[in-house]
């Protein structure tokens, strides 16, 4: 996807949305998705589900050598820090929360990736 590709699809992103990397499949530098590239990370479809397992292999198979350009890019979202209110939620609802937290932070966020982050949340609590 490029840089003209994404702004024509969405009308609005922040600097955060997109990073410059080296792209395995156009062999060039190219911009890149931040969504996509969490997407890859978390191992995430349409529905937000999470792959706890092979995350940065995932990264490397599509990004090549600048898989850690594009893990670098997603840092600041995997770092994001959450406290749950543990009297008032279970882990679902923490889980729920923490999407809801995040897509605030960080309104350039698609929903299933928010909702990925929250099920990892949820998952690093088990």
């Amino acid at each position: 996807m490029s840089y003209g590709d994404y702004s024509a699809k969405h009308e609005q992103f922040t600097d955060r949305t997109m990073e410059i990397v080296h792209n395995k499949k156009l062999g060039c530098e190219a911009m890149i998705d931040i969504n996509e590239a969490l997407a890859v990370y978390l191992g995430t479809d349409d529905r937000g589900g999470y792959m706890p397992v092979g995350h940065e292999m995932r990264l490397e198979k599509h990004y090549g050598d600048s898989w850690k350009k594009a893990m670098n890019a997603i840092q600041v979202y995997l770092q994001f820090d959450y406290t749950p209110d543990w009297s008032e939620n279970d882990l679902n609802s923490a889980g729920d929360a923490f999407t809801e937290a995040v897509l605030s932070r960080f309104p350039e966020l698609s929903a299933n990736v928010a909702r990925a982050l929250g099920n990892r949340f949820s998952y690093g609590w088990r």
